[in-house]
Protein backbone atom coordinates (compact mmCIF):
# COMPACT_ATOMS: atom_id res chain seq x y z
CA UNK A 1 0.00 0.00 0.00
CA UNK A 2 1.33 3.62 -1.25
CA UNK A 3 1.15 6.64 0.88
CA UNK A 4 -1.31 8.78 -0.50
CA UNK A 5 -1.80 12.53 0.03
CA UNK A 6 -5.43 13.15 1.13
CA UNK A 7 -5.88 15.92 -2.04
CA UNK A 8 -8.29 18.18 0.23
CA UNK A 9 -5.80 18.68 2.92
CA UNK A 10 -5.45 22.38 4.06
CA UNK A 11 -2.04 23.10 3.06
CA UNK A 12 -1.42 21.25 0.17
CA UNK A 13 -0.45 23.47 -3.08
CA UNK A 14 -0.66 22.00 -6.66
CA UNK A 15 3.09 21.41 -6.93
CA UNK A 16 2.36 18.82 -3.59
CA UNK A 17 -0.55 17.23 -4.93
CA UNK A 18 2.16 16.29 -8.33
CA UNK A 19 5.87 15.74 -6.70
CA UNK A 20 4.60 14.71 -3.03
CA UNK A 21 4.83 16.57 -0.26
CA UNK A 22 8.12 18.54 1.50
CA UNK A 23 8.59 18.16 4.95
CA UNK A 24 10.09 21.00 6.56
CA UNK A 25 12.66 19.89 8.85
CA UNK A 26 13.78 22.88 10.22
CA UNK A 27 10.80 23.65 11.32
CA UNK A 28 10.30 19.93 12.41
CA UNK A 29 13.33 20.25 14.70
CA UNK A 30 12.16 23.66 16.04
CA UNK A 31 8.89 22.26 17.47
CA UNK A 32 10.97 19.49 18.99
CA UNK A 33 13.25 22.00 20.50
CA UNK A 34 10.33 24.06 22.16
CA UNK A 35 8.85 20.24 22.98
CA UNK A 36 11.69 19.26 24.89
CA UNK A 37 11.78 22.74 27.04
CA UNK A 38 8.41 21.81 28.18
CA UNK A 39 9.52 18.55 29.09
CA UNK A 40 12.30 19.80 31.04
CA UNK A 41 9.90 21.59 32.83
CA UNK A 42 8.02 18.57 33.77
CA UNK A 43 10.80 16.57 34.40
CA UNK A 44 13.49 18.92 36.17
CA UNK A 45 12.16 19.09 39.87
CA UNK A 46 12.85 22.58 42.43
CA UNK A 47 15.23 22.63 45.23
CA UNK A 48 12.61 23.57 48.03
CA UNK A 49 8.97 21.90 48.53
CA UNK A 50 5.67 24.25 48.32
CA UNK A 51 4.96 25.52 51.79
CA UNK A 52 1.92 26.86 53.18
CA UNK A 53 2.18 29.97 55.54
CA UNK A 54 0.68 30.29 58.55
CA UNK A 55 -1.81 31.68 59.95
CA UNK A 56 -3.92 31.93 63.10
CA UNK A 57 -7.73 32.40 63.95
CA UNK A 58 -8.49 35.69 62.91
CA UNK A 59 -5.92 36.38 61.00
CA UNK A 60 -6.32 38.38 57.84
CA UNK A 61 -6.03 36.10 54.63
CA UNK A 62 -3.32 36.82 51.84
CA UNK A 63 -3.03 35.06 49.01
CA UNK A 64 -0.46 32.32 48.94
CA UNK A 65 3.14 33.07 47.62
CA UNK A 66 3.88 31.50 44.31
CA UNK A 67 5.02 27.91 43.87
CA UNK A 68 8.80 27.76 43.67
CA UNK A 69 10.50 26.97 40.74
CA UNK A 70 9.66 23.02 39.98
CA UNK A 71 6.68 22.55 42.04
CA UNK A 72 4.76 20.18 40.06
CA UNK A 73 7.49 18.52 38.42
CA UNK A 74 7.69 14.41 38.04
CA UNK A 75 10.82 14.71 40.69
CA UNK A 76 9.33 17.56 42.88
CA UNK A 77 6.37 15.61 43.42
CA UNK A 78 7.95 12.28 43.91
CA UNK A 79 10.34 13.89 46.24
CA UNK A 80 7.95 15.52 48.98
CA UNK A 81 4.60 14.50 48.29
CA UNK A 82 4.67 10.76 49.50
CA UNK A 83 2.58 10.71 52.42
CA UNK A 84 2.65 7.99 54.62
CA UNK A 85 0.83 6.88 58.40
CA UNK A 86 3.85 8.91 59.78
CA UNK A 87 2.74 12.17 58.27
CA UNK A 88 -0.89 11.71 58.71
CA UNK A 89 -0.92 9.65 62.30
CA UNK A 90 -1.39 6.40 64.03
CA UNK A 91 -5.15 6.40 65.01
CA UNK A 92 -7.20 4.08 62.89
CA UNK A 93 -8.88 6.06 60.51
CA UNK A 94 -5.63 8.01 59.44
CA UNK A 95 -4.02 4.76 58.89
CA UNK A 96 -6.67 3.81 56.42
CA UNK A 97 -6.77 7.11 55.26
CA UNK A 98 -3.12 6.22 54.38
CA UNK A 99 -3.29 3.62 52.69
CA UNK A 100 -5.78 5.17 50.22
CA UNK A 101 -3.10 7.84 49.67
CA UNK A 102 -0.32 5.64 49.10
CA UNK A 103 -2.13 3.70 46.32
CA UNK A 104 -3.38 7.00 44.81
CA UNK A 105 -0.31 8.28 44.59
CA UNK A 106 1.97 4.89 43.48
CA UNK A 107 -0.92 5.31 40.67
CA UNK A 108 -1.03 8.75 39.42
CA UNK A 109 2.39 10.12 39.89
CA UNK A 110 4.65 7.02 40.45
CA UNK A 111 7.38 5.43 42.81
CA UNK A 112 11.05 7.31 42.62
CA UNK A 113 13.64 5.05 40.72
CA UNK A 114 10.83 3.26 38.97
CA UNK A 115 10.79 4.71 35.36
CA UNK A 116 7.11 3.12 34.62
CA UNK A 117 5.16 3.74 37.23
CA UNK A 118 2.89 6.05 37.86
CA UNK A 119 0.95 7.81 35.03
CA UNK A 120 2.72 11.20 35.47
CA UNK A 121 6.15 9.23 34.91
CA UNK A 122 4.82 7.37 32.00
CA UNK A 123 3.14 10.22 30.40
CA UNK A 124 6.59 12.04 30.67
CA UNK A 125 8.30 9.22 29.42
CA UNK A 126 5.99 8.84 26.25
CA UNK A 127 6.73 12.45 25.63
CA UNK A 128 10.47 12.02 25.19
CA UNK A 129 9.46 9.33 23.23
CA UNK A 130 7.60 11.32 20.83
CA UNK A 131 10.37 14.23 20.64
CA UNK A 132 12.62 11.37 19.38
CA UNK A 133 10.11 10.23 16.64
CA UNK A 134 9.94 13.82 15.63
CA UNK A 135 14.25 14.41 15.86
CA UNK A 136 14.23 10.54 13.85
CA UNK A 137 11.56 11.91 10.84
CA UNK A 138 13.63 14.86 10.38
CA UNK A 139 17.13 12.79 10.82
CA UNK A 140 15.11 10.11 7.93
CA UNK A 141 14.24 13.44 5.48
CA UNK A 142 17.87 14.87 5.75
CA UNK A 143 19.56 11.07 4.94
CA UNK A 144 16.83 10.55 1.88
CA UNK A 145 17.51 13.63 0.58
CA UNK A 146 21.63 13.57 0.86
CA UNK A 147 21.22 10.00 -0.90
CA UNK A 148 18.83 11.03 -3.63
CA UNK A 149 18.73 14.56 -3.69
CA UNK A 150 15.63 17.18 -3.39
CA UNK A 151 12.55 16.10 -4.73
CA UNK A 152 12.79 19.04 -7.69
CA UNK A 153 16.52 17.60 -8.73
CA UNK A 154 15.48 13.74 -9.46
CA UNK A 155 15.37 12.58 -12.84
Amino acid sequence: MAFQLDPDWPGLTEADRKHGAEVDRTEVKRIAGELEKALKALTTGGAEPAAAGDHKPGDDFSPPPPPPQGAGALPDLQRHCALSEAQLGQWQTAQQFSMGIVSAYSVLVGDPGSPGSGLYASLARQYGESINALLEMARSYDGAEQAYGRPGDRH
